[in-house]
């Protein structure tokens, strides 16, 4: 009995010192320096209280506002100097206090905020580093209740993938940011809308983002900090005015359905804006080259395997499938340069890595292309021994762009339906794949 109650005794110890440890830690955070403190005075533009949050108020009417999650175990006061900036912009700004200064203990945090103030109609939510991910999950669960998100060297929880929702957002992260680290941030941009800002601090760290002093275990920034908070704030403001016009509805994809092409056999194509490039949204299924010329139709496998001229299929050599799936065109159809409609061109390899590059990097744009109206249709492929395989699993894009060093073989792109990722390869001339075409600029 006496052991038991020992043991007892020593478990309720261990268990009191290591709460009474963690309360201490959490309530001794980092920050704020006197930068952030100097912040927090009422200036000519802006008035500050301070309860359970610290409020920024602009002495115009704001028409929008700003909730600022800190990150975790840092002091919010140490955000103080960006929000004050944002507010002078004539935004409500407010950072909760969150419970043991950690925003997963309080993510609703923001909930309460809108409630009191029922004059506001729009709102973003943003946050640094752990407030920013538990921001980004009160926007899973809640979608309906803001307009905006941004990001500070912060990403999605895996479980809160926010890509289909109609929001602004916008991701700020610095190069040399050791805690929320460049490559983690980037491997998070399949969880965000397609049209996500990116912004990339060169030289920026992790630390910067508030006023709290150096952070263990982040990198040394090259770059000040008043200059990388410079381009937080902007970053922010810029997100919030672009709130309003996306509520308004006049917001201007930057990748949007844009016009029709038709091609010399009378098919028409639907298109698509995609960062500064246009694309055919569809696939090629042109008979012709754009002068007139027939391109060989060739059914047969051995013919097939020998043809050094323009050749095309349809998709294992079934008509039905043209509509579907467009038509397989061997790359002597694509080095005529006339394989496109006039004032439109088959893409080389570096226009399919701008757009890659755009839809957030190799990694990630075969499953964002997936999902916006590219219409990948999964056509499979012709093999160079005249075989068909992959038809509803694979779309493989001819490039015009021949491989360096590797004689008879030219790049192609990959989407497959399973992976997220555009895959890039290289293969013999005789092969058989889809083609995309992107206008001329």
């Amino acid at each position: 009995m006496n052991i038991r109650r020992r043991i007892l005794l020593g478990t309720i110890s261990i268990v009191l010192f290591a709460v009474i440890g963690f309360t201490y830690w959490a309530y001794t955070p980092l920050g704020p320096t006197q930068t952030a403190l100097d912040s927090l005075i009422d200036s000519k533009n802006v008035s500050v209280t301070e309860t359970n949050r610290i409020t920024f108020t602009p002495k115009t009417t704001p028409d929008a506002g700003f909730i600022l999650y800190p990150g975790g175990h840092v002091d919010p006061r140490s955000y103080s100097s960006i929000a004050d900036q944002i507010a002078d912009k004539g935004y409500l700004v407010v950072i909760p206090k969150m419970p043991f200064n950690l925003a997963v203990f309080n993510k609703r945090a923001a909930v309460k905020i809108i409630d009191d103030y029922p004059e506001i109609d729009n709102w973003a939510i943003g946050g640094h580093s752990l407030g920013g991910a538990m921001a980004a999950s009160l926007i899973y669960d809640e979608p309906e209740m803001f307009e905006g998100l941004v990001l500070l060297a912060a990403y999605p929880p895996k479980n809160s993938n926010i890509s289909s929702l109609d929001l602004i957002v916008t991701i700020v992260y610095g190069s040399h940011d050791e805690i929320a680290t460049q490559s983690e941030i980037e491997e998070s941009f399949s969880l965000l809308p397609f049209e996500t800002e990116r912004v990339l601090i060169e030289g920026g760290n992790h630390a910067q983002f508030g006023d709290y002093g150096a952070q263990n275990g982040d990198g040394i920034a090259t770059i000040e900090s008043g200059e990388q908070q410079k381009i937080v704030i902007q970053a922010i403001v810029d997100t919030l005015k672009g709130i309003h016009t996306h509520t308004e509805g006049s917001n201007q994809s930057s990748m949007q359905t844009v016009d029709t092409v038709v091609d010399i056999d009378g098919n028409i194509y639907k298109t698509v804006k995609i960062g500064d490039q246009i694309w055919m949204a569809e696939n090629l299924k042109t008979t012709k080259l754009n002068d007139g010329q027939s391109i060989l139709y060739e059914p047969d496998n051995s013919d097939w395997t020998n043809l050094r001229i323009p050749g095309y299929c349809w998709p294992n050599n079934e008509d039905l499938n043209k509509d579907e799936y467009g038509a397989l065109y061997n790359w002597y159809a694509v080095d005529t340069e006339k394989l496109a409609p006039i004032g439109w061109h088959v893409p080389t390899y570096d226009e399919w890595e701008i757009l890659a590059d755009y839809l957030g990097g190799i990694s990630v744009a075969g499953g964002r292309l997936k999902e916006i109206n590219f219409t990948v249709s999964f056509a499979g492929q012709r093999i160079h021994d005249g075989s068909f395989n992959f038809l509803g699993e694979v779309e493989k894009y001819w490039t015009v762009t021949e491989r360096n060093g590797h004689p008879g073989d030219v790049w192609y792109y990959i989407i497959s339906r399973l992976e997220s990722e555009l895959a890039r390869s290289s293969h013999q001339k005789m092969d058989g794949h889809s083609v995309r075409c992107v206008k001329d600029y």
